[in-house]
């Protein structure tokens, strides 16, 4: 909010993380930058209210269309795990590919995500594989002393509808093969 100053009129801003620290800890930032928050969790992301500050503790690749609907977000900013201190390669090979699907699920047609990874060849691979529903830039940038990527995805489609005989198949490898192509 500070950073875009007054350029913004009606944003809801949303944080959320799987790890309630964490979003106690967002919430305890947010607090000292005099803006308000969200004191207890709501079932629901209330768009009424623009200048309440909303933190969930949310996992993405599980969130329902109750707690959030379809194509309702314009911009994701995220900083993905890396693998390093949370997670590993393995874990994040199984994670990117659903939380792809849960930011095309989420976000508007044209809207961005922006997300930073050291798991650049992963990340890379997953958008090229879904070339119909993102497209991308990327750019090197320093955090802390790490090297990092940022990509800017836009979503320029829908990802296809999976056949629940096919869902099984999309959660255990994070792709699915329809009419012979890649989701």
């Amino acid at each position: 909010r500070m950073a875009f100053g007054e350029q913004l009129q009606n944003v809801k801003y949303i944080g959320s993380d799987m790890n309630g620290k964490a979003v106690k800890q967002a919430k305890q930032n947010a607090k000292y930058c005099a803006i308000k928050v969200n004191e207890t969790e709501v079932e629901k992301v209330q768009f009424e209210d623009c200048e309440l500050m909303e933190f969930h503790q949310w996992d993405i690749t599980k969130l329902t269309e109750n707690e959030m609907k379809d194509e309702c977000v314009d911009v994701i900013l995220c900083d993905l795990p890396f693998g390093h201190k949370c997670g590993n390669h393995k874990i994040n090979r199984k994670l990117y590919p659903r939380m792809l699907r849960a930011m095309n699920r989420v976000l508007k047609m044209n809207g961005k995500a922006l997300l930073i990874t050291m798991e650049r060849k992963l990340l890379a691979k997953l958008l090229d594989e879904r070339a119909q529903s993102w497209k991308y830039e990327s750019m090197e940038i320093d955090v802390g002393g790490l090297d990092v990527l940022l990509f800017v995805i836009s979503k320029v489609g829908k990802y296809a509808v999976v056949a629940r005989s096919q869902k099984r198949s999309a959660d255990e490898t994070g792709s699915v093969q329809i009419n012979g192509g890649s989701e």
